[in-house]
């Protein structure tokens, strides 16, 4: 195998084989001082949807306990004026039960009931009457089935 030749290639600047740079002029000294700007920093929000939803449900949840309990204290309200309803009519019943029970006569009661042909209990005969009730005959599965669509759809 032949051997390559190892070229290099220098490209150094020389006098006469490149135009010279231009040198930079000497740097202006500004003596006026002015105030520099402040530069802001930018306040940047990242939002994450998945916590705005879950404090949304969050906020919903409460707002539907709130409303919730509300509703149960104006139930529980109900229910004691109720309860107080109740008792001022079971009173007021007893009073008319008294009333009513010290206000008729036995004694003309009997009287009307006689006269419209009631008899005493004592003098009524009873007579008892025996019944037999139909045997049913055992019913196969389809005429199960049957009597159910014919009731289903009747």
């Amino acid at each position: 195998m032949a051997m390559k030749n190892e070229v290099r290639y220098i490209q150094f600047r020389t006098e006469g084989t490149a135009a010279k740079k231009p040198a930079s002029p000497a740097p202006f000294e500004n003596t006026l001082k002015l105030p520099r700007r402040i530069k802001r920093k930018r306040v940047v929000l990242r939002l994450d949807p998945v916590a705005i939803l879950g404090t949304a449900v969050a906020l919903g949840m409460l707002i539907a306990m709130v409303v919730g309990l509300v509703r149960l204290s104006g139930a529980v309200q109900e229910q004691e004026q109720m309860a107080r309803y109740v008792q001022q009519l079971e009173s007021q019943n007893s009073v008319l039960e008294r009333t009513y029970y010290h206000n008729y006569d036995l004694e003309e009661l009997e009287r009307l009931a006689t006269a419209m042909g009631l008899v005493p209990k004592a003098e009524v005969t009873q007579v008892t009457i025996p019944v037999e009730a139909p045997t049913q005959e055992p019913q196969g599965f389809f005429q199960k089935v049957a009597d159910f669509f014919a009731d289903l759809f009747a």
